[in-house]
């Protein structure tokens, strides 16, 4: 199981001044924090021991309902906020273990969804904008360390990754799609696969 936090979110509300700050996790199957639909929020120097997964921060994602189901509440005239975000997340120290859930250590998930698209999604960009993430230590085994996509304008500075698997299949950090205006820097990268991984984004800083 997981932490805290919820897989489920309404689309065009948001939950708002949330403060996960330090807290100890121990021996998850999942993720220790999974924040759907979080704004103006912090999760901040926690240790996440022994878990399948650290920090879950998303908006939505399609076609991908065991990890998280939005509803739309077609009466209420909900829209979706793309401004950006202050969200930080620091200090925190994550410990992976292997599990048959392919997790990652910390993921900012937004994605796209066409006016064509045929589900039941409000249509527009569900981006992640403006997350700060910064100071965190990562020990992985197997996974993806630090995972973006469709995040914006977010830092990605000062975290320390280490791999401590056999074998070599983790990246350090990978933006993997439209995460313009992003900056990654000074973060330590130990023994992956992949240090910094990028594709299907610009204006990188």
């Amino acid at each position: 199981g997981r932490g805290v936090g919820s897989h489920n979110s309404v689309e065009g509300l948001y939950f708002t001044n949330m403060h996960i700050d330090n807290n100890t996790f121990t021996n998850l199957k999942s993720y220790a924090v999974s924040g759907v639909n979080y704004r103006n929020s912090t999760i901040k120097d926690n240790d996440m021991l022994s878990c399948g997964g650290g920090i879950l921060f998303m908006t939505i994602k399609t076609n991908y309902k065991s990890c998280t189901n939005s509803y739309v509440m077609k009466n209420w005239k909900l829209k979706l906020n793309t401004k950006k975000d202050n969200t930080v997340i620091s200090g925190n120290t994550i410990k992976q273990i292997v599990t048959k859930e392919d997790a990652k250590s910390i993921i900012l998930f937004g994605d796209q969804v066409p006016a064509n698209y045929k589900d039941r999604y409000i249509k527009g960009d569900h981006c992640i904008n403006g997350v700060t993430l910064y100071d965190n230590t990562i020990y992985t085994p197997k996974y993806t360390a630090i995972l973006l996509n469709d995040a914006k304008n977010c830092k990605v500075n000062n975290n320390k990754v280490y791999y401590t698997g056999k074998g070599n299949t983790c990246y350090g950090i990978f933006l993997q799609d439209k995460c313009n205006g992003t900056s990654v820097t000074n973060n330590k990268i130990d023994k992956c696969f992949d240090g910094i991984a990028i594709t299907d984004s610009n204006s990188l800083k």
